[in-house]
């Protein structure tokens, strides 16, 4: 008989049978489908196709058949295609099922325009003017969308919007004041595409500049800019009904919200361009006005006081809100105010318990931007996914690489894209071969001690200003002792302290002012301290004094002298002066050029490897792992909603309280399931010649075999560093080290 070698490759399931050397025949494959892929892709479809079924009303024979179709589109070509009902129940749903949306009453009135078929750039503007003019159709706003095709199997981005809504407003950034003219959200795409010269603004500039509409095609080295006639983009101007100094700001708003920019997942087909629209909430274009543009000037407007008046803020928005639904019922276009979109989404959320569906909602989105006399405000409400669902998509002009002119197609470029957190945050010295990019970048601590919280939202905003540094941005407490320095050679310590009570530390510095700090410890290192306080106290900003001093007695070197914000005079304009200032002698402007012109060069990603502990006896299985406060047992475990989504359920849960634990009203209870033992075993032989090799490091005996091997490794301690440019430092995980990882695998991976 002839000797026949098999080889059987699970992963694309190919059989491949070759014969010896020396017979003539040749290689024969066999394909089995479906493949692992199309497998998930079906499971996806079923699931998907099941629900369009429900909503439709479909017989089973009609639901059957179209299972047949998708299934037979798959195993042929890859993927498969929706029909328009399919893809208006779908994208119906994705409404529905957004958590983040206040306003969803209206989701089964989305009209839905079926453009899957629709592929030249100059047909697709056409069908985004006439998306414009169905959605504005007699100025009473429809919720409309548009889509255009899915992404083909074969594609990382398919067809993509870069200009995130309808109508967005240019910025302008002055080089010699700093000063930005326009909406401070859209300067860097602005300054983007002017570079790059997709778009030449208007002279003179104004603040509300229409951004063009950019299409990026798969397949066309440039992206399509094309800049719609104004009769199609409709805007109201902004005024008030008894401050008429608003209207002379000139300020405007389009009155459609056209998102572009978001991805739909429907059955495991993506889409990833599909303008669509609702309508207005006043309170969304009183934020994005004040935090944009400048709420001072609103408030001059209106003959507010922002130095003498409390909540000054506060009343600018209330008049804001006015002013914006004001202009809008003036325009004659649709929007919504807050108390009458709260009540609706009550109403939303009761039809939906009616009809057995839990309802997702985040609250900070709904209840919590609506406010304490909103109707929302008290709703309990529960986060989670449902799908279809709407879903953030990566800007492409941010994450694709370009070259200068000529354009060239946009390919991935190789680029640092790792991420670190917390303290693991560290600024990195990019050397390279060439000198113009042997540059060190300031490894910036930025710490604070706040119980109100001014004093940490001042060090988030320092944060972001020094982000290209990667700071790290912690509470005193967090590097109490101020060993973080040397391990992490911090260059810069910026320090911003409230003083609370009789001129105490806040709670989170509290531990920082108790522990020592070792003499000469922060030599070289240059401080920064900012004191929050009033002077109506007499130990005004006594705990950021007291700061500075501790960090003075160990050596640090002034950058700025103590500085002192006094809320009883204007702490917000010494609190930004005080940002400014140490953002710039930290990172002058020429450094910062420096610095985003090297990025690329002579970076490497930053890695994480595992250091085992000293080796000690294990038992032959993993054991079981144990919470520290005990096992607790079940008494009622019952659904609440009946309803046929077997993926939903909301359900009331009674236990006993385990030995030794007590509560109060309030406290948050974590449910955290674990991992089955084989499935930890079953997982960690994926890694068996990593875990095998490093047993046998440890001195355990080979002949031992594979799996004792691997079983024994699991119950090794160890420890995660971080290798970030030739330093190494430990990083910071999401689980407490040194631990095993029997139960690491057990409690903190979803496997």
């Amino acid at each position: 008989m002839l000797g026949i070698m098999v080889h059987y490759i699970l992963a694309s399931r190919f059989l491949t049978i070759s014969y010896p050397p020396h017979y003539s025949m040749e290689v024969m494959w066999f394909v089995f489908h479906p493949m692992l892929k199309e497998e998930k892709l079906i499971a996806k479809a079923e699931a998907f196709i099941g629900q369009c079924a429900e909503e439709l009303r479909w017989p089973q024979s009609q639901l059957s058949k179209r299972l047949c179709q998708v299934k037979l589109e798959i195993n042929k070509t890859g993927t498969y295609s929706h029909t328009s009902d399919e893809i208006q129940v779908g994208a119906r749903l994705a409404w529905r099922n957004s958590a983040k949306c206040i306003g969803r009453i209206a989701w089964n009135t989305l009209e839905v325009r079926d453009r899957t078929h629709v592929n030249s750039p100059s047909a697709m503007m056409n069908e985004l003017i006439d998306h414009f003019m169905t959605a504005t159709a007699g100025t009473n706003i429809q919720s409309v969308m548009t889509v255009f095709r899915a992404l083909t199997p074969d594609e990382s981005w398919g067809p993509r919007f870069w200009t995130e809504q309808g109508v967005r407003y240019a910025a302008y950034k002055d080089e010699q004041t700093g000063e930005i003219l326009g909406d401070v959200a859209n300067l860097e795409f602005t300054e983007f595409i002017v570079k790059k010269g997709y778009w030449t603004p208007p002279e003179p500039r104004t603040q509300h500049d229409i951004l063009p509409c950019i299409f990026k095609m798969p397949g066309i080295d440039t992206p399509i800019v094309h800049e719609f006639d104004p009769k199609y983009l409709y805007e109201a101007q902004i005024e008030h009904p008894d401050y008429p100094d608003v209207a002379k700001l000139g300020h405007k708003w389009g009155t459609v919200p056209i998102l572009n920019t978001m991805a739909m997942n429907l059955g495991g087909i993506q889409y990833t361009a599909f303008p669509f629209n609702g309508w207005f909430c006043s309170i969304e274009i009183v934020r994005n006005l004040m935090e944009r543009y400048s709420p001072e000037k609103f408030a001059m407007a209106m003959g507010i006081d922002t130095k003498s008046t409390r909540m000054w803020k506060n009343q600018v928005q209330y008049e804001l809100d006015r002013a914006i639904c004001h202009s809008f019922d003036k325009s004659g276009f649709t929007i919504v105010d807050l108390e009458t979109v709260g009540e609706q989404f009550v109403t939303h959320c009761k039809r939906e318990k009616a009809n057995g569906r839990e309802c997702p909602g985040q609250w900070s989105w709904i209840g919590g931007l609506a406010g304490p006399t909103n109707v929302t405000w008290h709703k309990e409400m529960r986060d989670f996914l449902v799908t279809p669902q709407y879903e953030y998509c990566a800007q492409q002009w941010k994450v694709v690489g370009y070259d200068e002119e000529p354009p060239i197609d946009f390919d991935l470029r190789s680029r640092n894209t790792s991420s670190t957190t917390s303290l693991d945050t560290l600024s990195l010295a990019i050397n390279s071969d060439e000198d113009e990019f042997d540059i060190k970048i300031p490894r910036v601590l930025i710490a604070y001690g706040s119980e109100t919280g001014t004093a940490e939202s001042a060090a988030g905003r320092l944060g972001r200003s020094l982000r290209i540094c990667r700071p790290i941005v912690c509470s005193l407490n967090d590097v109490a002792g101020m060993d973080v320095v040397t391990k992490k050679a911090i260059t810069h310590v910026l320090v911003l302290c409230s003083t609370f009570g009789s001129g105490e530390a806040p709670s989170n510095a509290t531990d920082f002012m108790k522990t020592d700090i070792p003499l000469r410890l922060l030599v070289g290192t240059k401080v920064a301290v900012l004191g929050l306080g009033s002077s109506m106290y007499p130990d005004f900003a006594r705990a950021g004094i007291n700061v500075a001093n501790k960090l003075n007695q160990a050596g640090a070197v002034e950058l700025i002298p103590l500085t002192k914000a006094d809320e009883a005079v204007d702490s917000p304009a010494a609190i930004s002066g005080w940002l400014e200032l140490t953002k710039n002698l930290i990172l002058p402007e020429s450094l910062e050029t420096q610095i985003e012109a090297s990025l690329g060069f002579g970076n490497e990603p930053v890695e994480y490897k595992l250091k085992w502990s000293e080796a000690t006896e294990a038992k032959e299985i993993v054991p079981r792992f144990s919470l520290p406060t005990g096992e607790s047992i079940c008494r009622v475990n019952e659904e609440l909603i009946i309803g046929n989504d077997p993926a939903r359920s909301t359900r009331r849960i009674v236990f006993d309280v385990p030995p030794d634990s007590s509560y109060i009203t309030g406290d948050h209870l974590s449910v955290q399931p674990l991992n089955s033992l084989d499935m930890i075993k079953r997982f960690a032989m994926v890694f068996e010649e990593e875990l095998t090799n490093a047993a046998i490091a440890a001195g355990r005996d080979e002949s031992d075999g594979t799996a004792k091997l691997v079983t024994w490794q699991l119950q090794q301690t160890f420890e995660v560093d971080c290798l970030d440019n030739g330093q190494v430092y430990p990083a910071q995980t999401c689980f407490s080290t040194p631990s095993t990882l029997a139960d690491i695998l057990q409690a903190n991976v979803t496997l």
